[in-house]
């Protein structure tokens, strides 16, 4: 996952870098998305640090999420969307399985792009993280001696078992701080910095940074 993770996010790096000067060669320079409200699709990947039991594990996972613009009604309703989001880190044997869903809102801080292209964002997360972990194995009893068997007798294992996984859902708050790049009127670069906040056992507090697509319908 983590070379996945290096590369996804160097080609979104790269390509963000190169577009401004692609299209002033070109003569072609960028044109903001059109006026009415139409939703936007964002890919992306995360990288997490859970913190449980005293022990800290770094997840690599992918999410998406969907935003729609609100209609304008005032200064800041213009700049906001809401919408939903979605974050799978997977499970590599060691490390717990993390699902974190929920809805979110974000707020563009400035007006206009800066710069013609780069928006600065606030954002807001409120939904559930679901963690399923493996729970530690009882030990095997005690071999009984049992004097009628032959020394010979070969020793059987019993089956072999899967380990026993624990799922526990809490709610969480997820605060963040991003910016979106754009690269065409329909396709720019996000990249976010979020603290999860998870009410399981008390509020723990993760961070979060995540990078991908962001595509306008």
């Amino acid at each position: 996952m983590r070379p996945f993770l290096v590369l996804t996010l160097s080609i979104a790096a790269a390509a963000a870098a190169a577009a401004p000067r692609a299209a002033a060669q070109a003569g072609d320079p960028y044109v903001p998305p059109r006026a009415e409200p139409r939703p936007s699709f964002e890919y992306f990947v995360a990288r997490s640090r859970l913190e449980q039991g005293g022990v800290s594990s770094r997840l690599d996972g992918v999410g998406g999420r969907v935003l729609w613009p609100l209609p304008a009604g005032g200064p800041l309703l213009s700049r906001m969307s809401v919408g939903g989001y979605l974050t799978h880190a997977e499970e590599d044997g060691r490390e717990p399985d993390l699902w974190h869903y929920g809805v979110q809102a974000d707020m563009r801080l400035a007006r206009a792009p800066l710069a013609g292209r780069v928006d600065p964002l606030l954002s807001l997360g409120v939904g559930a993280v679901r963690v399923e972990e493996p729970v530690a194995a009882a030990p095997p009893p005690a071999p009984r001696f049992d004097p009628g068997a032959s020394l010979l007798t070969p020793l059987r294992d019993g089956p072999a078992r899967s380990p026993a996984l624990r799922t526990r859902t809490s709610p969480s708050l997820v605060p963040g701080v991003g910016a979106r790049v754009h690269l065409l009127p329909w396709l720019g670069f996000r990249g976010d910095v979020r603290m999860l906040v998870d009410f399981r056992d008390g509020a723990r507090r993760d961070l979060e940074v995540a990078g991908g697509l962001s595509i306008t319908a």
